[in-house]
């Protein structure tokens, strides 16, 4: 799982609550970080804060995660055009876990449509 999120604190609480879990974690504050740690670890789910990017800053960690097989679960304001898990900023923590875990299972077991 990577988190994608210039803020530490939502960074740091989304890693801490998944890795309670039995998620293995990590967390990247800009695009350029999350690109070289999407290259250094498998990745099966990206979960990206898309208000603090612009979309086409976006696309190129998108682009990469799909080509290695990882979902996308994205946490906004508006939804962004694409197949993501979308959540709707404000959200609560359960409903975006829900997501992730419903990414996690449709990239364990791709016969199964994601929620």
């Amino acid at each position: 799982m990577l988190v994608l999120d210039p803020s530490v604190e939502a960074r740091l609480v989304l890693c801490e609550l998944l890795s309670r879990t039995g998620v293995a974690t990590a967390g990247a504050e800009s695009v350029g970080d999350a690109l070289v740690k999407l290259k250094q670890s498998p990745v099966k789910v990206l979960v990206v804060d898309a208000d603090a990017f612009d979309p086409a800053e976006l696309a190129p960690i998108v682009e990469a995660a799909a080509r290695r097989g990882a979902a996308t679960v994205v946490a906004g304001t508006n939804r962004p055009a694409g197949e993501f898990g979308f959540v709707r900023k404000p959200y609560h923590y359960r409903e975006l876990v829900h997501k992730i875990w419903t990414a996690l299972e449709a990239t364990e077991n791709p016969g199964r449509a994601a929620a």
